[in-house]
């Protein structure tokens, strides 16, 4: 069996860029079977923002996510495709009901601008930032499941919609640590001690996107950790309120821009 790769265009970090994105997807493909929402980045310097001035962790995480399964939702419907959504186990880190929506849009005269920055907040904002990402990239697929997933009660077509944690990964994804320049510079005998290759990160998503449709189903809505294991995430993003709130928030970012 033989196959063709095309490139398609796409900037999470831009909703705009999403669309077009999607909207070239839709010109040109009537089937869609598994869509790995995959890209993400991790305790970035707090002071970058996304195109649209959203924070740019959560901007693309989340919102460039949410944006990209909105637009392709009727396809992905017709096809009854999978979804799955990367997470991490830094989703712990994530503040008090998952979002502090305040803390995602820039402020102007926000305290956190980087022409005014605030001295002892740079760590912990970034990693809060990181952990809500994770946290809410497990809601959307929480939210996929519940209202388009088996058990929903829909007729017809169905989504097949999964949260995961890869495991430490020997990715780019912590570049902007200074830690992990020191020892990709001096030390790369360290990292297969403390991460897996991508090859084996890639695991539990290559399981999910090609098990057999009726294992699937029993896993369907779950959150996978390293190898093949339901996880326990936080019990605040397994509450409906939290996870329809942050899809209701992204929606309405997104039409602002569609």
């Amino acid at each position: 069996m033989t196959g063709e790769l095309v490139f398609l265009q796409l900037d999470l970090s831009d909703l705009k860029s999403v669309k077009r994105a999607a909207d070239e997807f839709n010109r040109k493909e009537k089937k869609l079977d598994v869509l790995m929402c995959n890209a993400g980045i991790m305790a970035t310097s707090e002071g970058l923002y996304t195109a649209q001035e959203y924070t740019l962790q959560f901007g693309t995480n989340v919102l460039g996510h949410q944006a990209l399964i909105h637009y392709l939702l009727p396809v992905l419907l017709s096809s009854s495709a999978r979804v799955l959504l990367l997470s991490s186990a830094g989703h712990a880190a994530a503040p008090r009901g998952g979002v502090d929506y305040r803390s995602v849009v820039r402020d102007p005269k926000d305290p956190n601008d980087p022409k005014n920055p605030v001295k002892g907040r740079y760590e912990v904002a970034k990693w809060a930032e990181y952990g809500q990402a994770k946290w809410g990239d497990i809601a959307l697929a929480r939210y996929l499941h519940a209202k388009y997933g088996p058990g929903s009660g829909r007729t017809g077509q169905e989504l097949l919609c999964f949260s995961m944690h890869p495991g430490m990964v020997a990715t780019n994804l912590a570049g902007h640590l200074s830690v992990t320049g020191f020892i990709t510079k001096h030390l790369p005998f360290l990292y297969p001690v403390f991460t897996r290759y991508p090859d084996v990160g890639a695991g539990n998503q290559l399981w999910l996107a090609s098990m057999p449709t009726a294992q699937a189903k029993k896993l369907a809505g779950e959150y996978i950790v390293p190898f093949q294991r339901i996880g326990r995430p936080r019990p605040d993003v397994l509450e409906e309120a939290n996870v329809v709130r942050l899809w209701d928030w992204c929606e309405e970012q997104v039409k602002k821009y569609a």
